[in-house]
């Protein structure tokens, strides 16, 4: 099997989810201290953060497969990866090197904060290059992100500080599944 690891190269804030939105979407690129993804309008009060979608997406932001999210455990207020997904997990979508290769497929993340949804942070454009003869085993996800509550304003934020994709791979006469 073979993997291949990427990062995006580029981001929005679909705003499918109001009243939250994404400031600065680009910064999940690469992790980085001070670039960060974060929701606004901030949310009053120090409130939870909780998945509310993390879906593998296609051109003109379709979702595709199964819904990655855990709608339960609450973000950590510290920078921290999450995986969704692995090497034998196709998120329930049939996928090919096509789709996987084109600029629009990516993944979208949404969270709640308190009661208040976000956008979905879309990010895609990985630029892969998996051969059209290949097979696709899997796909993961980690989203590096956060809870950022300040006490002097009372006021919740969520983060997203970098995404990144592994596309695991082979080629059944290789026998690279056995």
């Amino acid at each position: 099997m073979i993997t291949l690891l990427k990062n995006p190269t580029a981001a929005i804030s679909d705003v499918t989810f109001q009243p939250l939105t994404w400031a600065n979407p680009t910064n999940c690129f690469t992790s980085g201290f001070n670039n960060k993804a974060d929701t606004t309008p901030t949310v009053a009060g120090n409130g939870n953060i909780v998945d509310l979608e993390v879906y593998l997406q296609t051109g003109s932001i379709v979702t595709t497969g199964n819904n990655k999210a855990d709608t339960i455990t609450a973000w950590s207020t510290t920078d921290s990866y999450i995986s969704y997904g692995g090497q034998d997990d196709k998120w329930g979508a049939t996928l090919t090197p096509a789709i996987v290769n084109a600029t629009g497929f990516g993944v979208g993340v949404a969270c709640t904060v308190q009661t208040s949804g976000s956008a979905r942070l879309y990010a895609s454009s990985f630029l892969f290059n998996i051969p059209t003869s290949a097979v696709i085993r899997g796909i993961k996800v980690d989203v590096e992100k956060s809870k950022l509550y300040t006490s002097r304003g009372n006021t919740t934020i969520a983060r997203i500080n970098h995404i990144r994709m592994t596309i695991y791979y082979g080629f059944p006469h290789l026998h690279h599944f056995e």
